[in-house]
């Protein structure tokens, strides 16, 4: 598939299983994000990893109050970014999920 084709038929999904996801397939999301590029090569992101449901509802309100972030059966795991001043990457650790 061409960039542009991807881009033209991406969607966005809020179905969720009921089931987390596995380490492996978070480690590659997560790795392919810290790839992605970021204007002047700034990098300034944090990419946060939380798989605990309590932790998710608590995130409803940072997340602007989307309601399908916490809600049990939706959703096991969950990333977000957040401005960081620096320009490395935080990899996944055990005591991050």
């Amino acid at each position: 598939m061409r960039v542009g084709e991807a881009i033209r038929k991406r969607r966005s999904i809020r179905k969720w299983q009921d089931r987390p996801v596995p380490r492996r397939t978070l480690e590659r999301l997560l790795d392919a994000a810290r790839l992605a590029p970021s204007g002047k090569n700034g990098q300034q992101w944090e990419i946060v990893c939380v798989t605990e449901r309590a932790r998710l509802r608590e995130l409803v309100p940072a997340c602007g109050g989307q309601e399908h972030v916490g809600q049990p059966g939706r959703s096991s795991s969950s990333s977000t970014t957040r401005p960081r001043s620096g320009g490395m990457s935080t990899p996944l650790s055990p005591s991050t999920t």
